[in-house]
């Protein structure tokens, strides 16, 4: 399903057009309620770019959000259920594009919380991403260990080197 596109008039009123398609004819008179939430979306989005920039209200990190039906939902969201479907089940949208007030569907993938977490800019994704520890050795399952108590991984030759390095110095 393509995204509903709707073009605004130069003066950027409610388009007789699409009032009279919608409420039929002789009836101009359009307001938040009788208006689809697909054409208030869609006339929010600014197509100039590979990123549809959301020109409506945002959140303090720069995402959309839009007011379909009495629940405020993100607009990348809403954007990507009009055009490809729904989101499953405790996945979520990824901007491929990484910019948060882009609702342009090409550029949302529904991905799960681990994998959005470690394509981010964090400081935990950027360390998920390392295949080397501080010191150049591997990160592999041989060199490896993952704490128990949190799950952040440990190069083994640098945890042996720092327990030796703690047992000359304290000599326990």
């Amino acid at each position: 399903m393509r995204p509903f596109v709707v073009s605004q008039t130069a003066d950027n009123h409610d388009m007789p057009e699409v009032q009279e398609s919608i409420l039929g004819q002789g009836k101009s008179q359009m307001t938040r309620r009788t208006i689809p939430a697909q054409i208030r979306f869609w006339r929010m989005v600014r197509h100039d770019g590979d990123c549809w920039m959301w020109q409506g209200a945002v959140d303090p990190k720069g995402y959309g959000r839009f007011n379909p039906n009495g629940h405020t939902m993100l607009a990348h969201r809403f954007a990507y259920e009009s055009a490809v479907g729904p989101i499953p089940e405790g996945l979520q949208i990824d901007h491929l594009c990484r910019t948060p007030g882009c609702v342009n569907p090409a550029h949302l993938e529904v991905v799960t919380n681990k994998e959005n977490s470690i394509r981010g800019e964090s400081l935990n994704a950027i360390n998920a991403r390392k295949v080397r520890c501080d010191y150049g050795h591997p990160f592999d399952d041989a060199n490896t260990y993952i704490r128990p108590d949190n799950g952040y991984r440990q190069c083994l030759t640098c945890k042996v080197r720092t327990r030796a390095d703690f047992h000359a110095r304290t000599g326990r």
